[in-house]
């Protein structure tokens, strides 16, 4: 299946189809697929807001997690996580889309307006059969299979989920450097967790419940991420790093807003063709947290003058048992005036 008319007659059987309960409305039903997108922390930074045959991505500054993310790269990429999932969305209805990138030049937490049309023939580079990858999507925190890898036709898609202008994903080869990579990781988490007003932003949303679990399982991980020792936590990271048979690097050719949402467009579509191949993926925001960490990496990889935006993980494992939570779609959509 590659698409289906757009209109709303069919909406029982894109139910079925992707084990959703969706939205009637058209317009509606997008904003909730895109809300399925993954988020740095599952933080979902994101309103929409429906003008008629267009929607409007806005930041939502109140998931912000000002500390961990103290220059808002993550938030952008989040988003651009959500604008890729929209659009491979409007791809699955069969939908032509104008998209423009920060449309107002006063408000930067407007960061696109996707315009749909039926008339009009599906992006270029669209991927309608993503979208039944995105039910099943997830962040994987569990050991890789470390002798099973991840085959080269897998690798090329992934890598092909970059633009390969704005963006480019590669996968660095086995070796000393890819093989620096856990321990480097472990020094730069230990400095981060060794900062109390780091580790109380991270506890603080950890203890909100918004990565899943109960308010008391929720509030039992918030005290034992506040009161864990940094080099515990480091040193378990950089196991799972280790564990991956394949790594990659999400790097832009400039460091703007721009640049840091079609990064996050960029890994959106590698974790729904991961989840295609039944591969596990997991970020690791830690290199990329400060521009400390970003120089360390662009360094140790080489990557002369691109801007590494993201690493991470694929591999194989066990998929998760449970989802991490979503907001309800009332409260994600805002009013148009």
């Amino acid at each position: 299946m590659t698409g289906e008319p757009a209109n709303t007659a069919n909406t029982s059987a894109r139910r079925v189809m992707l084990g959703m309960d969706l939205p009637g409305n058209r317009m509606e039903r997008l904003a909730e697929l895109a809300h399925r997108a993954p988020s740095t922390h599952n933080s979902q930074p994101w309103k929409f807001a429906i003008s008629g045959r267009s929607i409007n991505l806005f930041a939502d500054l109140s998931r912000w997690l000002s500390v961990a993310d103290a220059d808002q790269r993550e938030l952008y990429m989040s988003l651009g996580c959500a604008l890729e999932t929209l659009l491979i969305a409007a791809d699955y209805e069969a939908l032509g889309v104008d998209v423009v990138y920060f449309p107002s030049t006063s408000d930067d937490t407007h960061v696109c307006r996707v315009t749909v049309d039926e008339q009009k023939p599906r992006r270029n580079d669209s991927a309608p059969t993503l979208l039944h990858a995105l039910p099943r999507r997830h962040t994987s925190h569990i050991v890789f299979e470390r002798d099973r890898p991840v085959a080269e036709h897998e690798l090329a898609h992934l890598s092909a989920a970059a633009d390969g202008e704005h963006a480019t994903i590669e996968f660095l080869p086995a070796g000393p450097e890819r093989a620096l990579l856990p321990r480097l990781l472990e020094e730069i988490e230990r400095e981060l967790y060794a900062d109390d007003s780091f580790r109380a932003d991270m506890a603080r949303w950890i203890g909100s419940g918004a990565i899943g679990e109960g308010w008391l399982q929720a509030k039992f991980s918030q005290f034992k991420f506040a009161h864990s020792g940094a080099a515990k936590l480091a040193h378990t990271d950089a196991e799972l790093l280790e564990s991956a048979p394949a790594i990659a690097i999400l790097s832009t050719a400039h460091n703007r807003r721009y640049d840091e949402v079609m990064a996050g467009q960029a890994y959106a579509r590698a974790a729904l063709i991961a989840e295609h191949y039944n591969l596990r993926i997991q970020p690791f925001s830690a290199f990329t947290a400060n521009s400390s960490g970003r120089s360390t990496l662009r360094q140790a990889m080489h990557l002369d003058s691109r801007h590494p935006q993201l690493l991470f993980r694929i591999g194989h494992g066990a998929p998760a048992t449970h989802r991490a939570p979503r907001r309800a779609l009332k409260d994600i959509l805002l009013k148009m005036d």
